[in-house]
Order: C-alpha cells, then structure tokens, then sequence
C-alpha cells in the first residue's frame, strides 16, 4: 500500500522517504487542482498497524492540518481540503513511529528498509535490533513478498506463520561471557543465530547486510577480546596456539567466510561443554593463517577441529599433530615407492637398448665381418629378426606401462584403507581424505610424467633401430641388385663375342686360279 502510494507522487517535489527499524517517514509538496491529493494521504492512514503511533501534517498557504488518531474528525478534514483547493499546493508529513506488540514490529516499505540496511551504521542498527530481540521478533510487511527468516527473526505479511527458534539466549550469551569480552555495541544481547537466513531470500541488501553481521558475531563469539567500531569495522584477539591479533577486518573477508564461521559458532556453543569446545577451537583456527595472517575458516578447520576433539576426549591432545605427521611420513613413502616404479621402466629401457646393441654386435656385425659382405649384415634372416625383436620390445614396452599403473592403483588404494583403518578413531575420514587424495592425485601425474618420457625414449629407439635398418636393407639389396645385373649384362656380351669369333673360324675360303688354260 505504502510502495503504491509512494510510486503515485510523481509530480510531487522534494519526496522524501525514510524507513529505520523503529520509525517511518514521508515528507513531500504538491501541487493540486482539487481536494483527491489530501483525501489520498489521508486513505493510507487506514493502513497503518493499530500496534504503532502516527502524525499526519498538511500545511496549504498558512493553514494547518494536523491528524494523530483514527477516527479523525471528518468535516475538519473536508473544510481543509477545500481551502488547499484554492492555494493550490500542499506540503505533506506523515511520522510513523513503530511499536512492538508481541514480538511483531512493522515494515511499511521493504524498498526503502533496504536502502536503510545498505546506508545505515552498521553497529546502530544492530544496537537497535538488541534492543528489540528478547526471543523471536516478526516483522510485519505491508508490501506483497515472499517470507523469509533466520532462526529468531521472521519477515512477510504473515510472519507468525514463518518458522522461528526459541534459543536459551541468556545461557549463551553467559558462556560467551565467561570466556570472551566485546565492546562496540550497547546493550548488547544477539547471537550468529539471529542473523543465519536458512537459505537467501534473494533480495541483495539482506542477504549482504545478515551475511556481515551473522560473521561479525561469529567472529565476536570466537574470539578473546573484540571490538566493533563505529564504522562497522570488527577488531578482535585470539589466542590459541599462535596469538591472533586483527585490526579493522575487511567486510568482504567477513562476509565470504560467514557460513564457515557460522558452522564453528554452533559447534562450539551447541554444547554444555562450550569452554573446552571453543579452547580447541581458538588453537586449532590460530595455525590456519593465510598469508596476511587471518584466519582460514574452511571445511578443512572444521574438520581439524572435530578432530582435535575426539583426541581430546582421548586424553592426549598433543597426538593429532603426532599423527598428522605420521600420514605425512606414509604419504613421502609413497612417493618413494612411486618413484622406484618410475625407475623400473628406466632399467627396462636399458635393458632393452642393452639387447639390441648386443644384437648388433654379437650377430649381425661380427657375421657380417666374417662373411666379408656388407650385404650378409642386411640380410632377409636378419631383417626378420631386427623385426621380431622390435615388435617383442613394443609389446613389453605396452605390458610394462600397464603393470607399473596397475601397481601404483594397487599402492594407492592400500596406503588410504591403511590410513582410514588406522586412523580413523583419532582423525575425521573427510580430514584424512584430504591430506592423502590431493597427494595420490599429485603422485599420478608425476608418474604419468616419467612412463611418458620414458615411453617416448623407448619409442623413439625402436623406431630408429627400425627403420635405420630397413633403410640400410633396402639400399644395400638394390645397390646389390644393380651390380648382378651389370655383371650379367657383361657376361652375355662376352659369350656373344666368342660365339662370333667362332663362327668365323668355321667359314673356309676356296682359293681360285686365274691364269691360260693348260
């Protein structure tokens, strides 16, 4: 009703519109041809919630018109309007002051509530919200939205139908207390909780504004000594392990790690046993520090802190860096073991250049040698054999590559049932996981990365020793060729010569007398 209205003042000037937690406010001048502009403000009066107080001011020329309660005398109001008709021009102010009725408190415009989200200070309205919040709080819409709510604060037209949480707020509040000091925020009485949507109601200025402060307040929770400055900027200590000393915490660094932060909240404090939840929380956070030195809130500090729990009921905190160790020892191991398999191929590769220089020289060079022959060296029987011998060396080269892979599966899957057998009593199975899976995954490529080079140097060698071969059979065997075939030639040449030399001899010449007859 109010966004309509608001939208309808078109061609009025100076529109002013405010909407906090606690109070409503329009203010706008308009020029008018007839009494519908002061009947329409005086229309939405009937929407406002009977829970909260109002003041309505319209000034026309020098009269005034002042309404602060429903019913509101009628033939005042017309005689008003008739007069504005005639100067032609309003000013209008409507103050609305917003009370809490059984935990419902009102929201006139959701657009305008977002804009205070979004430019408010961000410790003012968390002070007001703490000054509000006792169990749940319900905030009534007057707009057409879809409903929307963290653990303890609901937002629509029917909120009581939304889904809230009752919290033991004050047993919370008292073992964080007893553990931890914030200042920044009077009266301070939230938790993380209030702040928590189950899942984002799709409307940017929410979801950013509880993002920031259900962090925030993780953060406060978690911490020794914080502080919250009027810019909104959170400054805290922590000691654990390490000491953790962060001034003026970037927002976006709060708001990113919000659903983290908001996980190791409810685990430390979802609990009776809060004081040595959040000591191991403290330690374990103070050895995850990125590079600036803040923290890294992720899966894998939780689980490092669930971890560290379950050893703590143990009785022996100090044996989860032990074990760490002791899975880093085994992971190096695999690595050596990964390696050997990498150098097996190696001694295959020698192995199999060893066999084809021994052929070389045992058989076809000293054969050859003795045969007094080049051609004897690239024989047919010996190309069969250059030919056996590289399709044998190939097909090993194929076998030896699936037997180091299969063996390293073998290997990998072994060394991570060990671990979880092993381990999985001291530490979580998705925090051993993620120190062995990443590894194995590393340890593959790697080894992939040796089988390809050395497969490459097994290739190139055979094709060489193959083809060089072939190459040498071809030419010596033609050149060969050549020559027999010359020789021949020679050969039926000469015997031609010789048949024409015999036929020659086997002609005889009669000799013949010329001279008188006797």
């Amino acid at each position: 009703m109010f966004n309509h209205f608001i939208s309808s003042l078109v061609n009025a000037d100076t529109v002013e519109v405010q909407e906090t937690i606690t109070s409503f406010l329009l203010s706008y001048i308009i020029s008018i041809q007839d009494v519908q502009p002061v009947n329409a403000v005086i229309a939405t009066l009937s929407t406002i919630a009977v829970r909260d107080t109002f003041e309505l001011h319209i000034e026309a020329g020098g009269s005034h018109l002042t309404i602060n309660t429903i019913p509101f005398d009628t033939a005042e109001v017309n005689a008003f309007a008739i007069e504005a008709e005639e100067v032609g021009e309003i000013s209008v102010s409507l103050k609305i002051t917003k009370n809490k009725v059984n935990d419902v408190i009102s929201i006139y415009s959701i657009a305008e509530f977002e804009k205070y989200l979004s430019s408010a200070k961000f410790t003012a309205v968390l002070a007001t919200l703490s000054s509000l919040l006792e169990g749940i709080l319900h905030f009534n819409v007057m707009d057409s939205i879809g409903e929307f709510s963290t653990h303890t604060l609901s937002f629509g037209q029917s909120p009581s139908n939304v889904r809230t949480q009752n919290l033991d707020r004050r047993a919370i509040i008292g073992n964080f207390k007893e553990g931890s000091s914030f200042s920044g925020v009077s009266g301070f009485a939230l938790l993380p909780n209030d702040f928590h949507f189950r899942d984002p109601c799709g409307r940017a200025a929410f979801d950013r504004f509880f993002a920031l402060a259900c962090g925030t307040l993780s953060l406060v929770y978690l911490s020794n000594v914080s502080d919250l400055d009027r810019d909104g900027k959170l400054s805290l200590r922590m000691y654990g392990y390490k000491a953790v000393i962060i001034e003026n915490i970037d927002t976006d660094y709060v708001i990113q790690n919000a659903p983290m932060l908001y996980k190791i909240y409810r685990w430390v404090y979802d609990t009776d046993t809060v004081a040595d939840r959040l000591g191991l929380a403290r330690n374990v956070i103070s050895l995850h520090l990125n590079q600036n030195g803040h923290p890294i809130f992720s899966q894998a500090v939780l689980d490092a802190i669930h971890s560290n729990y379950q050893i703590y009921l143990k009785g022996n905190i100090e044996s989860y860096l032990e074990v760490k160790g002791k899975i880093a020892e085994m992971l190096l191991d695999a690595i050596n073991k990964t390696n050997v398999l990498s150098e097996s191929m190696l001694d295959s590769l020698k192995n199999n250049a060893l066999i084809i220089i021994t052929f070389l020289l045992t058989v076809v060079i000293i054969n050859g040698v003795k045969d007094l022959s080049v051609n004897s060296v690239f024989s047919w029987p010996y190309l069969i054999i250059v030919v056996f011998l590289s399709a044998t060396s190939w097909i090993w080269l194929r076998l030896m590559r699936s037997d180091v892979n299969d063996r390293f599966e073998v290997a990998s899957v072994t060394l991570a049932n060990v671990l979880q057998t092993n381990y999985q009593g001291v530490l979580l199975p998705n925090e051993i996981n993620r120190s062995v899976t990443p590894a194995i995954a590393e340890n593959k490529v790697q080894l992939q990365k040796q089988i390809d080079k050395y497969a490459s140097w097994w290739n190139k060698m055979l094709w060489s020793f193959l083809l060089l071969y072939i190459a040498g059979f071809l030419v010596f065997n033609f050149v060969a060729g050549q020559k027999n075939i010359n020789s021949d030639s020679k050969v039926e040449t000469k015997e031609q010569h010789t048949e024409r030399e015999r036929s020659v001899k086997k002609i005889t010449v009669k000799p013949r007398y010329i001279g008188p007859e006797m």
